[in-house]
């Protein structure tokens, strides 16, 4: 009779680390992919599409801000200003000293009428 391999439940640190480098592996490698798609969609006025593709290399690296700030560009010329304002507060809370951060948000902020919340952007 033939044992089968016991499984272990509980990861170890090096599983910890293995996984940590693969996942570092493949984000390396899909999200310059993710961004080519998004600057592709951007030369083809596929503004919908270009959101979809900054969005997912958000999730793949949320603190990625060239993509936060792609993306509230591509939401202002939607029209989509709530989302843009969304956005860029987010992004203002993560990098409160980011200039381009603070100018999007003020500038999305003013789009909205909001002039007073605005003022110190």
């Amino acid at each position: 009779m033939t044992r089968s391999p016991k499984i272990r439940r509980n990861p170890t640190p090096a599983t910890h680390t293995i996984r940590a480098v693969v996942q570092d592996d493949i984000i390396s490698r899909v999200l310059p992919v993710y961004f080519a798609n998004a600057q592709a969609a951007a030369q083809r006025s596929q503004t919908a599409e270009q959101v979809v593709w900054l969005q997912a290399a958000l999730i793949l690296q949320p603190e990625h801000i060239e993509a936060r700030l792609q993306l509230i560009d591509v939401l202002l010329k939607r029209g989509a200003i709530g989302e843009a304002i969304t956005v860029a507060a987010n992004l203002v809370e993560r990098e409160p000293q980011h200039a381009l951060a603070l100018w999007h948000l003020g500038y999305a902020l003013q789009l909205a009428g909001h002039h007073a919340e605005a003022v110190p952007f």
